[in-house]
């Protein structure tokens, strides 16, 4: 990394405006920001009254400065410190599918995976498929049922929302008119205990479903917002004052 002592000084000068609470991690490994600079930019930024907390990661891959991409390694401590600080929190906690400690394995896996759009496949005998990183749901789908060898009949869930009831892959979008006919008659028998409404349908996981690709878009243009700002501020700590040129080349 140039100039480090700049980059302490940049942070030294930061931490005199920001009042907000901020958490960083650093990988152990990462090859861009070691971490004895990670800590001295800390220590510079937390000196001049601005709260944070600083981790210290264990190494990730070849160059833990692709951290980012490890979110099994950081996600329960940002949870945390949003919890702390009293943030919404969208953590999914979805019951495992039956199957096996394999399935459960490879379920933890498929929620630990930040890559939308994705889905999630089932069959009989702990047959599984899931896919991530897909422009649609549909192509999700058809990519997880590769995976299982087309031996996979019921979406188990998307993104990171179960499928209610356990949709039929061949029609990914949609619920027969016997489950249809089957939610109706259990929502008239019981009531969901928990919160006084009946028990979830297709349309409630499609709504809820909407909300979470809502927040989960907001928090992606928050956080690009965010390196876009710090992307300036340091650029402009380093730009390079040009000369003025006069009209017939001379310096002015």
């Amino acid at each position: 990394m140039c100039n480090p002592e700049d980059l302490v000084a940049a942070y030294d000068s930061y931490g005199r405006t920001v009042r907000v609470p901020s958490l960083w991690i650093y990988a152990r490994n990462d090859h861009f920001f070691a971490p004895e600079l990670a800590q001295r930019m800390f220590a510079a930024f937390r000196n001049s009254g601005a709260p944070g907390e600083l981790i210290i990661a264990p190494p990730y891959k070849q160059d833990g400065h692709s951290l980012i991409f490890g979110q099994p390694m950081w996600r329960d401590a940002v949870y945390a410190f949003l919890k702390r600080n009293v943030l919404p929190t969208t953590a999914p906690s979805l019951a495992p599918p039956p199957g096996g400690a394999k399935v459960e394995q490879a379920f933890a896996t498929y929620l630990a995976t930040p890559n939308y759009e994705k889905a999630f496949v089932i069959g009989r005998n702990g047959a599984y498929g899931w896919a991530s990183g897909y422009a649609t749901q549909e192509e999700a789908l058809r990519v997880a049922r590769d995976e299982c060898n087309n031996h996979c009949g019921t979406v188990y869930a998307l993104d990171d929302t179960l499928a209610a009831g356990g949709l039929r892959t061949g029609r990914p979008t949609t619920v027969a008119a016997s489950d249809r006919a089957a939610s109706r008659r259990q929502s008239r028998a019981r009531p969901d205990h928990a919160n006084g409404r009946p028990p979830a349908t297709a349309s409630w996981v499609r709504l809820n479903r909407a909300l979470t690709t809502a927040e989960r878009a907001e928090q992606r243009l928050l956080a690009i917002a965010a390196v876009l700002r710090l992307y300036h501020a340091v650029r402009r700590l380093f730009a390079v004052p040009r000369a003025m040129i006069g009209r017939h080349g001379e310096e002015i």
